[in-house]
């Protein structure tokens, strides 16, 4: 989540946040507003988790140039105006337009949602009317699908459909191991869907939601404020053995 122009800018990764922890989607809202900044935070495991996948995005990559499968190659850099995505946008719909056998880092500008895909594929489609379109492929360094995968594929698919007006019947994630694995996308849209107005309606009017532990909370920069908070509110997350759906009995009832 970013603050351009004055304009919320929201991403595929903002509503993995939100599924993940709705106390951190409220605080990735604060720090885009200017009104916290995000702690300090440096992992080891974490860094060398996120530089494998790029070694493993490269890979993929030079595979692609290395078959001679008609690559358009865009290096995605910062952005600091609405203009910038625009254009950015506009290059990438050029591309498309010309037929480009593979897109790499193709950029997508909606308004409201960012998004970089890894790769676009061309594919014959009947149903466009320049009877080609495009399809998304994510590479992923685990090696088993995750549903995190999901969000980003209908996210990216989405802005497809947006552009060629034909709703891409598959997304692609290339894992750790090589493998590619197919994902039919209309058995996920009305999940998707769901999950981006439900997120667009929470930072519209706000998140006000306890800092329950997660699995998140191992990587995330919050865990040290968020697990702080916790032990001055003496809050009953920390009663040994508790389930959440218990705390939420017991708040229901009056006990915090």
């Amino acid at each position: 989540m970013q603050r351009i122009d004055g304009r919320l800018v929201y991403s595929a990764s903002d509503l993995n946040h939100f599924l993940e922890c709705r106390h951190l989607t409220e605080l990735d809202r604060q720090v885009a507003l200017g009104v916290k900044v995000r702690p300090e935070h440096s992992d080891p495991m974490t860094d060398l988790i996120a530089c494998k996948g790029l070694e493993h995005e490269r890979r993929y990559l030079d595979r692609l140039l290395e078959l001679q499968l008609g690559v358009q190659v865009f290096e995605s850099g910062p952005a600091t105006t609405i203009a910038d995505l625009l254009e950015a946008e506009a290059r990438t719909v050029a591309s498309m337009e010309q037929g480009a056998g593979h897109i790499y880092q193709a950029t997508f500008f909606d308004g409201t949602f960012l998004g970089h895909a890894d790769f676009l594929r061309y594919v014959n489609d009947p149903r466009s009317p320049r009877g080609f379109s495009y399809e998304v492929i994510d590479t992923k360094l685990a090696l088993h699908p995750k549903p995190y995968f999901l969000i980003q594929l209908c996210n990216y698919s989405e802005h497809v459909q947006r552009i060629t007006g034909v709703a891409p019947e598959y997304g692609y994630v290339i894992l750790g191991t090589g493998e590619e694995v197919r994902f039919r996308l209309a058995d996920y849209s009305a999940y998707y869907r769901h999950v981006k107005q439900s997120f667009l309606e929470s930072v519209a009017h706000g998140i006000d939601v306890y800092p329950n532990e997660c699995s998140h909370c191992a990587i995330c920069p919050w865990n040290a404020q968020c697990a702080k908070r916790r032990d001055e509110d003496d809050h009953l997350s920390l009663v040994a053995g508790i389930r959440r759906d218990q705390i939420a009995k017991l708040e229901g009832a009056g006990i915090c």
